[in-house]
């Protein structure tokens, strides 16, 4: 008996992080101007106060869409499988680069 090829397809979804439409033109910034209005020394504490409860609010509304689009996609009978730091460095590394990444294996 012959066993027949299986093939394992991977699909990545990227799911971004804005809370509100400012984001949309933080993204359209150069990196350094985007850190370095994130490390401005003038802000006092209720500045970095505001930063960080915004933060949090953002980190939910962006675990309520992850949660959302997981739901949806076990219903179709795809699984899914949130990625942690390690393995999105892993991901780009492979992608980025492929010939290195198959001679480390």
């Amino acid at each position: 008996m012959k066993q027949g090829l299986i093939y394992v397809k991977e699909f990545y979804i990227v799911i971004p992080y804005y809370t509100n439409e400012a984001d949309t033109e933080q993204v359209k910034k150069p990196r350094r101007s985007k850190f370095m209005d994130t490390l401005n020394a003038k802000d006092d504490i209720e500045t970095i106060v505001a930063r960080y409860r915004n933060f949090v609010k953002g980190q939910k509304m962006l675990n309520t869409r992850i949660a959302l689009i997981q739901e949806g996609l076990w219903g179709m009978g795809i699984k899914t499988e949130l990625l942690n730091t390690k393995d999105l460095i892993s991901l780009l590394f492979s992608v980025y680069n492929p010939l290195l990444d198959s001679t480390q294996s």
